[in-house]
Parts: C-alpha cells; sequence; structure tokens
C-alpha cells in the first residue's frame, strides 16, 4: 500500500506545517491522507472506515492513533489498519516543518508591508 500524507500537485507526500496543535491527517480532511494499491489502470484508493446509519462497517483501512505529532520534526507517526481485504497494520512516519517566525507573527503590531 502507497501512503501519501499532505499530498502536493504532483501527488507526492510533503511536510505538514507546524500549528501548535496535534496534526491528524484525515481528520477533519486536512491535511489529506491517501492510500493506494497497485499501480497504472490496476490503481485503487482505498476508503477510510465508516459506519452507516445500519450499523454495518465499510471501508479499507482506519486510523488507530496518532503520535508525536505536534512539533516540528521527522518524527509524527500515523497507525493505520488494513480492515475487510487488506489486513496488517502500518506505522508511517510523517514530517511537520517549522514556521518562521516573520510568517506566524506578522501583523501583530500592525499592518505588515
Amino acid at each position: 500500500v502507497k501512503v501519501v500524507i499532505n499530498p502536493n500537485a504532483n501527488g507526492k507526500t510533503q511536510p505538514c506545517t507546524y500549528t501548535g496543535s496535534g496534526i491528524e491527517p484525515k481528520k477533519d480532511g486536512k491535511p489529506d491522507l491517501i492510500l493506494t494499491i497497485g499501480s497504472g489502470r490496476n490503481a485503487k484508493t482505498l476508503k477510510p472506515r465508516t459506519v452507516g446509519t445500519d450499523g454495518k462497517v465499510a471501508g479499507d483501512y482506519e486510523i488507530l492513533g496518532y503520535y508525536n505529532n505536534i512539533f516540528p520534526g521527522s518524527s509524527a507517526v500515523i497507525l493505520i489498519r488494513g480492515i475487510g481485504d487488506y489486513r496488517g497494520i502500518r506505522a508511517v512516519k510523517f514530517k511537520i516543518s517549522a514556521v518562521k517566525v516573520a510568517n506566524r507573527w506578522g501583523g501583530v503590531y500592525g499592518q505588515s508591508k
């Protein structure tokens, strides 16, 4: 399974930006998380676990948790478990990049130019 976190325009993983809060790919849609299996014409995008109004579980994977996902660095981890036809658990590391102070605090003491 190929895992892409916070994809850029070319569909490649890029660092998530530090926010001061936990970065949780796929939760609330930001940043995005894409899991695919196969390649070319045989590529399939896996769907996250959902529970229907009838109580039936659907989807191909579920997120078990996020770890070390607050501060900048390359040790943030998302733990993913395959369900249904997809079995196993996978820990995927991702990077959180620092924000430049000038960008983070621009305009606080007056208007930015």
